[in-house]
């Protein structure tokens, strides 16, 4: 999966410009954004809220699994969609799972996604937390795994069409089918504007 890197030192123009040429004039229907760390929380929402002015797009956080699970409903304060959990898996994965799966409780499934590398065993654990797994590319073995597990059908959503993590292929949309999608983020943006509202809100009262 590639990610737009935002950096401090990036323009809200570059970053349209990058959304532009990178994703939507090769038909996706996503984007996946990484931001640095010295950029604060009010900026990433004004950079996200910016991306949602001009695309009617999946926006998805690349980010890390955070030490405390309170900075997930940060990333929900941000606008974004869903998030993807790029980490290696080393240490206490069940501890790392635990804070992924609290993520499945704010944002909608079918739209939180973990990197899984190589490991079956690995793939297995986070279908079972309903985590859409992630894994190396050109392991179409694990892949065909993933599709046809019993438990990968349940959290296959209609959001993944417009995903497509686990294909090679990018979909070539139909008007009808950008219409569904501009119908879909706008339910989900309007779902998510009251809980996103609430957690910036104790941010602000936190001062954070």
């Amino acid at each position: 999966m590639k990610a737009l890197e935002i950096s401090k030192s990036s323009t809200i123009e570059t970053i349209i410009k990058s959304v532009n040429d990178d994703f939507i004039k090769q038909n996706m229907k996503y984007s996946l954004v990484e931001f640095q760390s010295d950029i604060s929380r009010l900026e990433r929402e004004k950079i996200i809220n910016s991306i949602k002015k001009y695309f009617d797009i999946f926006i998805i956080l690349k980010t890390q699994i955070p030490q405390h699970i309170s900075a997930i409903e940060e990333y929900l304060s941000y606008g974004v969609h869903g998030v993807y959990f790029w980490d290696n898996f080393n240490g206490n994965a069940n501890e790392q799972l635990r804070k992924i799966t609290y993520a499945i409780k704010l944002f909608p499934e079918g739209l939180i996604f973990a990197h899984a590398g190589s490991s079956r065993e690995l793939v297995e654990k986070m279908l079972e937390k309903r985590i859409i797994p992630v894994v190396s590319s050109c392991n179409q073995e694990l892949i065909n795994f993933i599709k046809n597990h019993k438990d990968f059908s349940p959290i296959y959503s209609k959001y993944l069409k417009y995903i497509p993590i686990l294909e090679e292929n990018i979909c070539n949309f139909t008007l009808v089918e950008n219409i569904k999608l501009k119908m879909q983020l706008e339910s989900l943006n309007l779902r998510k504007k009251l809980r996103v509202k609430n957690v910036a809100d104790s941010f602000d009262s936190s001062g954070l």
